[in-house]
Formats: structure tokens, sequence, C-alpha cells
């Protein structure tokens, strides 16, 4: 039996695995297994047990996933039969804020001599880089996009902006948020939506980061947590016109996928190499942020449409290179 194992720092993680199977079943791909092993620290056995099962298997340690490098090492050892990918899925100037540079070091250093270990990025630039520093056992990682049944998009009146993500200068959301309020004044847009949560460095309190920005604004807003994943579409589909997205950096970027799936547009940034020119931004202006906004607003029927398309053709890409690439690992045929 051949397998594909994600080992999962938290919870969300876990819908790498569900991605992954509706990738594979889009490309009418049903012989390989799935497996997803949540919190691999306290579940050590549980990745042996798991491992025991399989003739051949890919096994993902995703982001880093508390494994120590050592520990990573010895399953390479042990398990000579499977091969391993160390993903990581933060831009180069993030893995510093993570504290996993250490545990990528270790790698990096590694791979060279260890059969049946790679590093895999999910950021090609990130690839081309390694490669030309030298490194030669480097992979791309596609992400695996779940695309939900395209529906008609019920039209949001008045008009509502949203925010979300995780708390982290990196999102900029703070000139996200004034950007809000920019659109609040000039167009009168009376909905804005905030969800978020998750941390940020130096605030004991994370919704205070958020909080303060909000007060700086004097925006009106309905600031809440992050939502569940089936929930956060309802609200995509229901009550959402516009998302706002312009980070300063990215690995991907899911939730503006979500977004255009349900056919809603985003304004994003070049850190998300899918955003179209007419919706990208200069991330921390808040002027050029509501300036793209309220052309999308000015334009939304086609913009809408748009954005359907787009999530369509980066999913179609995506899951195939993602299949192919699993399926290249568990054949061994990595030369290909």
């Amino acid at each position: 039996m051949k397998g594909l194992i994600y080992l999962s720092p938290h919870v969300s993680w876990l819908e790498y695995g569900l991605r992954s199977r509706y990738a594979f079943e889009s490309n009418n791909e049903r012989d390989i297994n799935i497996e997803v092993i949540g919190n691999p620290t306290g579940n050590e056995s549980l990745i042996t047990t798991t491992l025991d099962k399989y003739s051949r298997a890919v096994v993902v340690d995703h982001a880093a996933s508390l494994l120590s490098a050592e520990k990573l090492l010895n399953l390479t050892k042990k398990y000579p039969r499977h091969l391993f990918l160390l993903v990581i899925h933060s831009p180069f100037d993030h893995i510093a804020q993570w504290k996993i540079s250490p545990y990528i070091a270790r790698i990096l250093t590694t791979i060279e001599t260890t059969a049946n270990l790679w590093y895999a990025s999910t950021r090609l630039t990130d690839v081309y880089a390694l490669k030309a520093l030298g490194y030669t056992r480097i992979l791309y990682f596609p992400y695996p996009i779940w695309l939900c049944p395209n529906t008609e998009p019920k039209k949001v009146d008045p008009p509502s902006i949203v925010l979300a993500g995780r708390i982290d200068w990196v999102k900029g959301q703070a000139s996200q948020i004034m950007a809000m309020r920019l659109l609040q004044k000039k167009l009168g847009v009376s909905c804005c939506k905030i969800f978020i949560g998750g941390y940020v460095h130096g605030y004991d309190n994370p919704r205070s980061y958020v909080n303060d920005f909000i007060n700086i604004a004097q925006l009106t807003c309905d600031f809440r947590d992050v939502l569940p994943y089936n929930v956060w579409i309802d609200t995509l589909k229901q009550e959402t016109s516009v998302l706002l997205q312009c980070s300063f950096l990215e690995s991907f970027n899911y939730t503006s996928i979500d977004a255009a799936m349900c056919g809603r547009p985003f304004v994003g940034s070049c850190a998300i190499e899918f955003t179209p020119d007419e919706w990208c931004a200069i991330p921390g202006d808040p002027f050029d942020i509501a300036k793209v906004c309220e052309n999308i607003l000015n334009n939304y029927e086609k913009e809408s449409q748009r954005a359907r398309k787009l999530a369509e053709a980066i999913a179609l890409r995506n899951n195939q290179q993602h299949v192919t690439l699993i399926k290249i690992l568990l054949a061994d045929d990595i030369s290909s």
C-alpha cells in the first residue's frame, strides 16, 4: 500500500489532508491513501505505527511540525523505503520569526547525504534561490486546493469589505484597517468585518493589536475571531463583497483563493503570485489599497466573474502539479 502522510503541528493544518484528497480525486487518482497525524511531537508512536503499514510512503513534515531535526533524520534511517519531505511554507524573511531556522539549517546540511530526504518549499522563488546557491535536493511543493461547487454569489447590498487572517505584521493589517476607514469616509461603505486570530509578537493580548488600529482609524466594524472553515465559506458567499489581503509576505494565501472560488474579488499584493494586476495594491499604503478596492466595487459584476475563473485556473494548475509530484516520489522517479 502506498501513502501520503502529513505531520501537522496544529489542527488547522489538518485541512491539507482534505485538500490533497480533493486534488487526487479531481484528477481521478484514488489508489493512494492520505493520512494526517496531528501534533506529531505527542504522537511519535502513532507515526511509527502508521509508517509500518505502508510499502512506500511520502511523509510530509509540514512547516517543521515541531519534531526536532534529529527525530526526522532518525525516521529517515528507520524507514529507508519511505521518502521524507521537510516542507516549508514561509518566506525566508519570515522563517526567523517562526523560530525554525535552526531546524532548516540542520536539514539543509544533511539532505545531500540522506538519500530519502528532500527540502521542499511552497514558493518557487525560494526553490530557485536555494538551487542557485548550490543545493540540489530541493523540490517545489504545490499547495493542493479544494474548490467548492460554482454557485451564483449572493449580491451583498450595501457592499461589505472583509479583512481576515492571522495576526501578524507581515499581513499588513494596520494599513488595511486604515483603508477600510478611508472607504467608509469616501464611499459610505457602512459594512466592514474583521476576522482575525492567532498571535502577534510583543502583545500579551493579540486582539489588542487590532483593536488599537481600529480605534486609531475610528473604524466602525464587526470584529470577531477567525471562523471555522465551513462558516468562513458561508460568510464569503453571503456577507462579503471584497476581501482585503494586501500583505508584505506570503507563502501562497489560501484565504484569497477561498474568496475567489466564492466569486469574491480580493485586494492582494505582489506577495500573492496569482493576484491580477488590477487587484494588486501596495502593502502598507492605505490610499492605494482603498483605491484598488474602490475600482473593484465600481466594476463588480465583471470582477466577480473573474474571481471564480481565477480560482478554477489556479486549482486546476496546483492540483495537477501536486498529484504529479506525489506520484513521481512514490514511484521513486525523482529524476523526471
